[in-house]
């Protein structure tokens, strides 16, 4: 709500966990309202920390199309965990087919590794010619943050950059 509040934008949250009094999960800022706001839980074991989904429908101006832009955040450290996680993004997101999607986040797995390659079989990789390392910020040597979307026939990806930010995050943002 601050940063929706500092930014002037539209802004929601998908709570994953209790944390230090508030909440743990993922956010989405939006210049456009967002609307049919969902909170997918994704699956985790006792021993893992709770991970979702979180997906909205954007109506891109007045009279442009709608999309789903779904942020999330897979399992760092349970190779096994973030499979499953992956496996289960296409089905529940799945739900509003009809739709053109974007599908964004720290998936915590390099280029053709399982979790992704898993996910290639439903979705684009808007960077798939130039992965580019994003973590960690100081000095990125590894791919772990992507841009996926779908029907391919809906995009066209015109750049990919990586942000050269060492503050924010231990991430590099990733501009698609």
């Amino acid at each position: 709500a601050e940063l929706g509040r500092l930014t002037g934008m539209h802004a929601v949250f998908g709570k994953a966990m209790d944390y230090s009094g508030g909440g743990y999960g993922e956010a989405i800022l939006s210049r456009f309202p967002l609307e049919q706001i969902k909170v997918h839980a994704l699956p985790a074991p006792e021993n893992c920390e709770p991970r979702c989904a979180l997906a909205a429908t954007v109506q891109l101006g007045d009279d442009g199309p709608k999309v789903v832009f779904v942020g999330t955040h897979l399992e760092h450290a349970d190779r096994s965990v973030r499979l499953c996680q992956a496996g289960k993004l296409s089905p529940i997101l799945a739900e509003d087919n009809r739709l053109p999607a974007i599908l964004v986040g720290d998936f915590n797995a390099t280029p053709g590794s399982p979790p992704i390659n898993v996910l290639l079989a439903h979705w684009s990789f808007a960077a798939k010619d130039e992965p580019q390392p994003t973590f960690p910020s100081e000095e990125p040597r590894i791919k772990l943050d992507y841009v996926f979307y779908r029907p391919a026939t809906s995009w066209k990806v015109v750049d990919v950059k990586v942000i050269d930010e060492k503050v924010a995050s231990d991430h590099c943002p990733l501009l698609v």
